[in-house]
Order: structure tokens, then sequence, then C-alpha cells
């Protein structure tokens, strides 16, 4: 949290004008904080006298050095340290949007507000590290550009604004003034809203936006433009030849980085520590990481990428129909439309119905682009927390809204016409889609930020193409066990069944839920990326090239590839196949040692390394639900049924699964795949109020287990670690 003390004569003026709007919101939700202190307080007399005439004589009073000095010792004292102390004065460095970026880093600031003629010279010398001024001009006192730096820094703080890709795209920020805005009539007085703003293009959108900007500022600000047009001139060309893009690179800017600004949306599952090596692009024939490789000028770089495999994305689920009932809708469309959306760590789908009939008229899903930042959520939380969230929350949410135009346009109908967007994602991907602080989540006490069910106008949510929309995220229910959750168990009916099911959604962030009608417990556990194929060494995701099932034939193994030409690495499903069938030939013992590296093809292979990943994902598994089961008071063995849901679940084999230890053995045999139930019960609130109503009650109902915080969980999954004699 950011917190702001600000010394003054006038606190109520201070509270009054920081307590409202964006600061007031801000201040309540515990993003920031605020304190006035009442330097009369501290004045030592009892009429609360804090000036006196100045020495030499000359018109006006000087505010004394001890009430400032007592006041500022107070609030040092309070929070243990000497802090950062402001003191506005003309006289002051004169305040940027740099320097409110730079200030926004300080966890807390002091100000001091001035009054009549000054404050005396000894306190400030002895106090005082910087002197800033809002302009060259004279005000009776400090306190309102004390509020207005204020205002401006907490606009840095992540959480602070709804929408926190406008405080990149607002003036000043990039160097250059913002471009005009418009809203709701499309035509006033004869003025028309731009055609490209209404066309949901965000590409087109964007490349418009900045003309306005470059062009608005060389004509309003040119002291400004020439400072952008020098940056501009210092910067090189560089060219991706698969994908045909010039790119103008900066000066200690990576390749990878380049790749995330030209919007090529590359593959960093280790989140460019060049630790995976997943990133390697060809640069003048020579192959390197792009994350490790700086940018130079003239560069020719091959990503691979010389025609684009399609993944196998899950989007159809367990269908509980449910009777079309949305309720109040946020506004009259004639022919309203009503979407659902599973935000995935890797995969992003998007429904789309018919809000007069129910009927589902469009699916459309693609690779979740946040993968460029990290493969697995902690990863991606960690970036968050190290360089801002806000290239995070840009790129989903701009796949989103992408997904939403794509689907109405299949149908013959238009975006605009949605009205309701019901959208489920674990915790973590609902905290960087609403550009929510993750610090809780990837560190204890490995909370979110925000349980409960929210709805926003789609406007905030940064959605062009369906801008007056209403969007509905359910509710997260504790650590990364989030509204995707949420939507398995209202999808599924798990809390309606009689007998003790398993509800297992396997991915980097594996949650599950055990129980009945009795109660629910849930939790989440640390799988990682292995099954996504990130970490293994010819890894790779569910798609062409792939393998994606092995067996045993004549005592040698067999495999399927995806689209049935030549094998280009091995994916999750194909992994735990593979690995069960080295165990039965006694290609792998039960410690997971490995003699030697097993090879389906000269390039595509399996070695011990890959063998102790999938270990640490299927012992994750394992221990989690042997922990859910101790808690509930039963075996494994007690379980009735065991429902996976998820793309993984419903590609790989469950006799593997169990084979290698990622199931208990009892339940070889119990185990379907119900599909994607997340996306399912997104669907099911958007149709019907009572359903996204019962969703709350759900999330709130389930106990919450933090599997971190229990003694027992690194015994029980250091024993899983062992595959099964």
């Amino acid at each position: 949290m950011n917190r702001y003390h600000v010394l003054t004569l006038f606190p109520e003026m201070i509270q009054n004008g920081l307590g409202t709007s964006i600061t007031g919101r801000a201040i309540e939700k515990g993003t920031i904080g605020l304190e006035a202190v009442n330097i009369r307080d501290y004045a030592g007399n009892r009429y609360g006298k804090v000036d006196d005439y100045p020495y030499g004589g000359g018109a006006g009073m000087v505010m004394q050095a001890e009430p400032v000095y007592q006041a500022w010792k107070a609030v040092t004292e309070q929070i243990g340290r000497r802090a950062r102390t402001i003191y506005v004065t003309p006289q002051g460095a004169v305040f940027t949007q740099a320097m409110a970026q730079e200030l926004a880093k300080e966890e807390d600031l002091i100000f001091l507000c001035g009054h009549y003629e000054g404050v005396d010279e000894r306190v400030l010398e002895e106090i005082v590290t910087d002197y800033v001024s809002i302009g060259d001009y004279v005000l009776t006192g400090g306190e309102l550009p004390a509020m207005v730096m204020i205002d401006a820094i907490s606009r840095m703080v992540p959480g602070v604004l709804s929408n926190e890709t406008s405080a990149e795209s607002e003036s000043f920020q990039d160097g250059l003034l913002e471009y005009p805005q418009y809203s709701r009539p499309e035509e006033w007085h004869g003025r028309r809203v731009p055609e490209v703003l209404l066309s949901g293009h965000h590409a087109r959108i964007e490349k418009w936006r900045l003309e306005q900007s470059v062009s608005r500022t060389r004509e309003r600000r040119p002291d400004l433009y020439e400072a952008y047009r020098k940056e501009q001139e210092s910067r090189f060309e560089i060219r991706f030849v698969n994908e045909g893009v010039r790119y103008r690179a900066k000066e200690g800017q990576t390749i990878l980085e380049a790749e995330i600004a030209a919007g090529i949306t590359p593959d960093a599952p280790c989140g460019g520590q060049g630790t995976c090596g997943k990133c390697q692009v060809e640069v003048n024939g020579k192959s390197v990481l792009a994350c490790q490789t700086k940018a130079e000028p003239g560069m020719r770089i091959d990503t691979g990428k010389k025609k684009r495999t399609r993944a196998q994305i899950l989007a159809s689920g367990h269908r509980r129909e449910v009777p079309l009932a949305p309720g109040k809708l946020p506004r009259e469309v004639e022919h309203p439309l009503l979407a659902a959306v599973d935000v995935g760590s890797t995969t992003v789908v998007a429904y789309l119905m018919d809000g007069l009939t129910g009927e589902q008229l469009a699916v459309k899903s693609r690779m979740n682009p946040q993968r460029q930042y990290g493969a697995d959520v902690v990863m991606r939380g960690s970036y968050a927390m190290e360089k801002g969230a806000s290239a995070l929350s840009s790129c989903i949410r701009e796949a989103v809204d992408g997904l939403l135009f794509e689907a109405a346009q299949s149908c013959g109908r238009k975006a605009e016409e949605i009205v309701r967007i019901a959208m489920v994602g674990n915790s973590c991907m609902h905290h960087l889609f609403l550009e929510l602080p993750v610090d809780t989540l990837v560190t204890a006490p490995y909370e979110p930020k925000v349980k409960e069910a929210l709805a926003l106008p789609a406007l905030e949510c940064g959605f062009v193409s369906c801008p007056h929309a209403e969007v509905l995220w359910l509710a997260n229910i504790g650590g990364f066990v989030g509204a995707d959750t949420t939507g398995c168990i209202l999808a599924s009916g798990i809390s309606e069944e009689a007998e003790v099911t398993l509800l297992v959604d396997i991915g980097t962030n594996g949650e599950m839920v055990l129980g009945n009608r009795d109660g629910l417990l849930a939790c989440s556990t640390a799988a990682g990326p292995a099954f996504e194929g990130a970490k293994i060494t010819c890894g790779m995701r569910g798609s062409e090239g792939a393998i994606d099932r092995v067996w045993i034939e004549k005592d040698k193994l067999s495999y399927h590839v995806i689209g049935g030409g030549e094998a280009r690495g091995i994916c999750g499903s194909g992994l735990l196949d593979a690995a069960a069938c080295l165990l039965r030939l006694g290609r792998i013992d039960e410690g997971g040692r490995m003699e030697e590296p097993w090879y389906f093809t000269e390039d595509v292979y399996l070695n011990q390394k890959d063998i102790r990943e999938l270990q640490l994902a299927k012992a994750a598994i394992c221990a989690g639900i042997r922990l859910l089961c101790a808690q509930r008071g039963i075996t494994p063995g007690q379980i009735g049924k065991v429902w996976l849901a998820g793309a993984f679940g419903n590609y790989m084999n469950p006799s593997s699964a169990c084979a290698i230890g990622m199931f208990p053995e009892e339940l070889n045999g119990r185990i379907c795949s119900i599909g994607n139930a997340a996306g399912e019960g997104a669907r099911m609130a958007a149709l019907n109020q009572e359903a996204y109503e019962k969703s709350s009650r759900l999330a709130a109902d389930t106990e919450f287990v933090e599997l971190a915080l229990k003694k027992e969980f690194q015994e029980v999954f250091v024993d899983e670690l062992a595959f099964p004699e």
C-alpha cells in the first residue's frame, strides 16, 4: 500500500478533496492510505498558534519550526523510519509525469503544506528531502499542490484505476498528448464519431490513436513533439522474416521484448529468464535465445513460425440446461446477445448466445497471449509484481474483446448487441484481467484481494467492440481457486450429489473440489506447466505435430501424432502415456531413474530431466487429493466418482494417470471427463440470473484448504514423488 501523510493547517481540505472519485475509492479499498496531520495539534500552546513574525521584518507571518518538526516526527515514529518528505513550493523542481512514476514507488510519502509567507528555513533543512512545484505561480497554501501531486502519483499505483491501461495511454505517459476521446451518441450536433472507433478492430484503432496523438502533440506542444521525434530517430529497424513484420526497436531492448511489442506473441514459458529455451530464434543463421539477446540494427530474425498450427482447445463440456431468465438486462436492445468467457491460463474461450432464445450461436477460442510473460500463474504474477501488470492486463482484455467481436461477426450479428458477459478464470487470471495487485496471491497469505462476484461496465474492461455491456465476474473461492472452479461447481452439480465426488481441473494450477451435498472442500496444487509441454525438453502444446498418445506394441512404443505428420514434440497426454509405458517396460524405475533417454524420433525424446518434471507435477496432484480426503475424514477408496474438467483431463488417459501415481490406484475405473465445465458454468450464469446468484452462494459455502500452510503437505508430496510399484 502507498501511504500519504500530509502536514497541514487545513486537514479537512485534504480529506474532502481526496476522499472522492478515484482516490476516494482507492482509499476505501485500501490500495492507498491518506493521513491529514493537523500541525496545530503540535503547537504547544492552548491557542493552536503556529506562526510568528519574521526576523528582519517584512509583511506577513512565518510558520514556526517546532510545531512542523513535531508533526513530522510523530509521523516518522508512527511508520518507523524517515520517509521521503516533500515541501510544496514554487521554488521547487516542476512536477512531471516522470516524477509521479518515481514517487509512486515509495511506500510512504510526507507532504508539508506551507502557509502565510512560508516556513522557518531551519526545519526545512532538517526534514525536507524534495522541493517540488506545480507551476510558476503563487497559491494561498500548499494544500492544492499536494492534492494535485497525490492524485497524479496515485494513478500510477497498481489497482487504483479500474482500467490500468488508461494510465499508460494518458497525456505525457509516452511523451505524447492523449488522443481524442468519444462517447455516445454516435452523432452529436452533426459531428460523428470516427468510423475506425466503431470498427472493433484493435490494430486499426491503436494506429489511429497514435496518429492523432502525434498530430495533436506537434500542434499543441512542439516541445514535447521534438523530444518524441528525437527518441524515434534513435530507434533502428529489425525484421521478423516469417511474419513479414518490420519493427523499430530501441537500444537495450531484447529480441523477445521486440517480438511482444511488435504483436507477434512469442512463447516464453519461463517468463524471459533464459531457463526454458523455448524462445529460440535464428539471427543471421545463428540460433539464440530471444530473451537473452539484445536487438541490433539490421537484424533479420527467423522465429521458426513458418506456418500457424492450431492448438486443440476444448470448448464443449457437460451441459446442464437452465431456463433463459437473465433478469433485468443493462440496456434495451431489440435483439440482445449474451456472452460467456472462460479465461484459462493457456487458452481463452468465448461463447455467444441469443438473448431471446438462449440458443448458442457461436464459440470462438484462442491461446492466452499472456503466455509470452510466463507459462504459469506464479511466473505471470511475479512479472506483474516486478514490472507492472498493465501489459498482462491489456493483452488479455484485447484478446477477449477480439473473440467477442469475431463471435458476433461469424453469425452475422454486431458485437455492440452484446448486453451481458459472464466471465470465469482462476484467481490470478481474474486479478491480472482486472489489474488488481497479485502480491497476496503470489506470496503469503496466498489470498486474492477480491473474492466476491463483480459487475462492471464493459468499457472499464477495455471492451471497445461492446462498450455498453455489463461484465459479470463470478466469485473466487480462495487462494488460486477462482471463478473458474466456481463455474465448474455450478455446471457439474457436485453440490447436489449424494455420493462423495472428486472434481479436478488439471493444468498449471491444478484445482480440485471434494464433497457432495453435505459440503465441499477445495484446494489448488502447483502442478506447474509440465502438462502444458513447458519445462519438458521436447514438450509442446496439444497442436499439430505433437505426440498425444503412446502405447506398447510388441515390446516397443508406438505413438500417434496430431495431424498425422512428422512428430515435432510431445504434449501432456503423450507424456503421461509414455511414462506409464516406460515404467511397464522397466525403462524407468520406481524412483524415476532413467538409464538413457528414450527417442521417438531423432529430434523428439524424453530424458531424465523430463521424468523429474513429471514426478513433481503428478506428486502435487496426488498429494492434494490425499490431503483433501484426510480433511474430509475419508480414504481415496471412498470417493465414488472422479470428474475431470478442462482440456488436459479431456485428452489424457485415466489409466496412464493412475499407473504413474497421479491418481490413487483405487480411483482407476471411476474417472470420466466432463469437458470445459468452467465455460459451461459461465454460460449458465449469463443465461440465468438465479444461476449467477447461486454461483456466489456456492463459492461462499465451499471451504478452501490452503495446502501450502499445512505442515504435512511436504511429507505427503515427497511420498508421492515415487512411481507406484
